[in-house]
C-alpha cells in the first residue's frame, strides 16, 4: 500500500469547493427565478385582487422577494455575465426594486393609478 506524502496536496478540497460553488449557483438561480415568477398572481383583473386584505399581504411577499431577488440577480449577473453585458445585467435589478419601491410609496399614499402603473413597470422589468 502506497504511502500519501505530507508535502502533496490534496486534490479533495477543490473538488468540495467546486460542488459548493455550483450548489450555491443552483440555489441562487432557483430563489431568482421563482421570487421573480410570483408576479404572476397579482394581475389586478385576477380573483386574488377582488379581495383587498389578501391583495395586500400578497403585495407585501412580493415586495419582500423583489428586494431579495434582484440583489442576488446583481450576485449571480456578476458571476455568469460577459464583461459587455454586465452593466445591464445590474440595471435591470436596481430599475426592478426601484419600480416596486415607487408603487409601494405610491398605494401607501393612496394614489391607486400611480400604483397600477408602477407596477406594470416592475412587471416588465420581472420579464426581461
Amino acid at each position: 500500500m502506497a504511502r500519501l506524502n505530507q508535502n502533496t496536496p490534496s486534490k479533495a478540497p477543490v473538488r468540495s469547493q467546486k460542488k459548493l460553488a455550483g450548489f450555491i449557483a443552483f440555489a441562487l438561480l432557483t430563489m431568482i427565478v421563482t421570487t421573480g415568477k410570483n408576479h404572476q398572481i397579482f394581475d389586478p383583473k385576477s380573483e386574488i385582487a377582488q379581495h383587498p386584505a389578501f391583495h395586500r399581504t400578497l403585495g407585501y411577499v412580493y415586495v419582500a422577494c423583489v428586494l431579495l431577488g434582484a440583489p442576488l440577480g446583481i450576485a449571480v449577473a456578476s458571476r455568469v455575465t460577459p464583461h459587455g453585458w454586465f452593466w445591464a445585467a445590474v440595471i435591470q435589478p436596481l430599475e426592478w426594486m426601484f419600480s416596486t419601491a415607487v408603487a409601494l410609496y405610491s398605494i401607501r399614499n393612496g394614489n391607486v393609478a400611480d400604483h397600477r402603473r408602477w407596477m406594470i413597470r416592475g412587471y416588465s422589468s420581472t420579464e426581461t
